[in-house]
């Protein structure tokens, strides 16, 4: 018997106001126990397509399927199975982080022993334990993001579609859950449908990625194969001595025609430029450094980024007209 795909999408269409186009012909396919990704940039259509398939605006043309069930025809069969981590907060900010919890198990049908079961196992997860007792009001805006994705956790669902889940969290703390997640899957079996706009996040994260741009899907593989695929351009990183060198360098690096792009370090001496041959870039920066007066640091060779190919394909479709 074949396996049902846990989201399959065919020319997935939504104009609002009858002229603007948030979601224009999208068609992926993500499988069952995968960590599927979708990026873009703002307004690309991320968040839109997120809400045509947890049934809550319908589509203008086209159709989805999630978990076998039609977006269009069986929201309520979709909803029964999928947890939902949107951008806006939902929650009564007046209760506790503990009451807020046990009330949303509630509704999912989680008994109380099998809720204490679970929200003992996923506080620590979380770092939610020494604020479990106080009003949602009261916590910061990191800990409300994680306490609104934490109760995603609490219920049996068989996809989990979370947009942006991060925004707020810090370093540790996203790791964290990104680790978390990655468990969760493996685990369990389940599937992550999953936006951000921290692509070293998705990159880290993701078993495949597809890019929306202008509500178009531009590109869909594994992170892997992507970067392979779109750009053949490596990143030579410079380290200087101090910034009052950067200036100078920045100068010479404008008139060498091997150079396709450049990003100065934010408040350090450091920047990373792009080459389509970069060997040849660092024998050309190799002589410069020895003839004139620089100090250097460290000069370095790195592979291109997830991020890379976005800013290659979206700037390759803006240039070429497609909006």
């Amino acid at each position: 018997m074949q396996e049902i795909d846990a989201i399959s999408v065919e020319d997935l269409t939504k104009i609002y106001a009858g002229k603007v186009v948030a979601v224009d012909h999208a068609s992926f396919r993500v499988k069952q126990g995968e960590i599927f990704g979708l990026l873009g940039l703002n307004g690309a259509g991320k968040s839109t397509t997120i809400k045509m398939l947890a049934t809550i605006v319908s589509p203008t043309s086209g159709n989805a399927r999630v978990l076998g069930y039609d977006i269009s025809k069986e929201g309520l069969e979709i909803r029964k199975r999928i947890g939902v981590v949107q951008q806006l907060e939902s929650y009564d900010r007046n209760l506790t982080a503990r009451t807020s919890l046990a009330l949303y198990a509630s509704l999912w049908g989680v008994d109380k022993k099998e809720f204490s079961n679970r929200i003992n196992a996923l506080i620590d997860k979380f770092e939610l334990g020494e604020v479990l007792d106080r009003k949602i009001r009261w916590l910061s805006y990191g800990q409300r993001r994680r306490l609104q994705v934490l109760r995603e956790f609490l219920h049996d669902c068989e996809i989990l579609i979370l947009d942006e889940p991060t925004v707020g969290m810090d370093v540790l703390a996203r790791r964290a859950f990104l680790d978390f997640c990655k468990e969760r899957v493996k685990g369990e079996k389940s599937t992550i449908f999953y936006t951000t706009h921290i692509v070293s996040e998705a990159e880290y994260l993701c078993d495949r990625v597809a890019i929306i741009h202008h509500g178009k899907i531009i590109a869909l593989d594994s992170p892997k194969e992507l970067k392979k695929k779109y750009t053949d351009a490596k990143t030579v990183c410079v380290v200087l001595k101090d910034d009052s060198y950067l200036t100078k360098l920045v100068k010479v690096l404008d008139g060498m025609q091997n150079v396709t792009r450049k990003e100065i370090m934010e408040d350090t001496p450091e920047i990373h430029i792009v080459s389509q041959d970069p060997f040849k870039l660092i024998y050309d920066l190799s002589s410069l450094f020895q003839s004139d007066s620089y100090e250097v640091e460290s000069m370095s060779l790195t592979e291109p980024s997830l991020e890379d190919v976005i800013v290659g394909l979206v700037g390759d479709q803006t240039n070429n007209g497609v909006k």
